[in-house]
C-alpha cells in the first residue's frame, strides 16, 4: 500500500513545485477574497457581477479537471513513485478538460440512469436500503479509479459500462477506505488550528466576525485544500499501479498496456 506521507511529499518535490504552490496560494487569496466580498456584498452584486463570478468559477473547475487528469497522467508514467509529478500553470490543462468533456458528459448521463434504478430498491423494505447503500459506496469508490483506468488508457474502450464501478470498487475497497480513514485522521490535526481561529472569530465577545481572521482562515483552508487533492490523486494512483492487472482485466480482458512515454493530454 502507498505511503500517505510519499504522497504529500511528492506534491512538494519537483523542479517546478515551488512556482505552482506560489501559482495556487496566489489562486487561494483571489478565491477567499471573493467569498468574503460576496459574503459581506451579495446583495448588490447585481445580476452582471453575480453572473461573471458565477463564469469565472465554472472556468476555474474547468481548469482543475484538466490539471487534475495531466496530474493522474503524471503519477501513472512515473515508475519510481517518488518523484514530483504536479504539472505546470499554463494553458495545457484546458486542452486536457476539453479532450475529457465527452468522457465526463457520457459518465453523467450513466450517473442519472444508475441514480433512477438505485431508487427501485427502496421499495424493497430494509433490506433494500442496505443494499443500496452497499451499492453506491461501491460505485462511489470504483468511479474514481474508472477516470484514473481513463487516463491510463488513453482511450474509453471497456469504460462505459454501468456496473464497471461497483466491480473496480469491490478491486480498491481495503485500499480506499484506508486512504480514507488516513486522510480523515490527518484533516482532523491539520483542521484544530482552524477550528480555534473559527471560534476566536466568533466569540461572543466580538460584536462582528474580524474580516481579516475571516480572510486568512479562508486562505489557508483553500490551499491546504489544494494540497490534499493533489495528495489524493497522486496515492489513488499508486493504488491502481499496484493492482492494475486486475484492474485492466476486469475492464477488458483482452487489455494491452499502450506504449507511452508522457502524461495525458499531450
Amino acid at each position: 500500500m502507498p505511503s500517505i506521507v510519499e504522497s504529500f511529499k511528492r506534491v512538494y518535490s519537483g523542479e517546478n513545485a515551488s512556482i505552482v504552490h506560489s501559482a495556487f496560494f496566489i489562486v487561494s487569496c483571489l478565491l477567499a477574497c471573493a467569498s468574503v466580498g460576496v459574503k459581506s456584498g451579495v446583495a448588490g452584486l447585481g445580476i452582471g457581477r453575480a453572473l461573471l463570478i458565477f463564469l469565472a468559477i465554472l472556468i476555474f473547475y474547468f481548469y482543475m479537471f484538466g490539471y487534475n487528469l495531466l496530474l493522474i497522467g503524471n503519477v501513472l508514467i512515473d515508475s519510481t513513485g517518488k518523484g514530483g509529478v504536479l504539472p505546470d500553470v499554463n494553458g495545457q490543462p484546458f486542452l486536457s478538460a476539453l479532450k475529457g468533456t465527452s468522457f465526463f458528459v457520457v459518465w453523467s448521463i450513466i450517473f442519472i440512469i444508475f441514480g433512477l434504478l438505485n431508487v427501485l430498491l427502496f421499495f424493497i423494505p430494509i433490506v433494500g436500503a442496505i443494499i443500496s447503500f452497499i451499492i453506491t459506496l461501491l460505485y462511489s469508490l470504483g468511479f474514481v479509479y474508472v477516470w484514473i483506468a481513463y487516463v491510463r488508457n488513453l482511450n474509453a474502450k471497456g469504460l462505459f459500462n454501468m456496473f464497471l464501478p461497483i466491480r473496480l470498487g469491490g478491486l480498491f475497497i481495503v485500499d480506499t477506505i484506508g486512504y480514507a480513514i488516513k486522510i480523515f485522521g490527518l484533516g482532523v490535526v491539520l483542521g484544530l488550528p482552524f477550528i480555534a481561529m473559527g471560534a476566536i472569530e466568533g466569540f461572543p465577545n466580538y460584536s462582528q466576525p474580524a474580516p481579516m481572521m475571516e480572510y486568512i482562515v479562508k486562505v489557508l483552508a483553500t490551499y491546504i485544500g489544494f494540497i490534499y487533492g493533489f495528495a489524493g490523486y497522486i496515492y489513488l494512483g499508486q493504488v491502481f499501479l499496484e493492482k492494475e492487472c486486475e484492474a485492466q482485466y476486469i475492464i477488458d480482458p483482452e487489455y494491452s498496456a499502450p506504449e507511452r512515454d508522457e502524461p495525458y493530454g499531450y
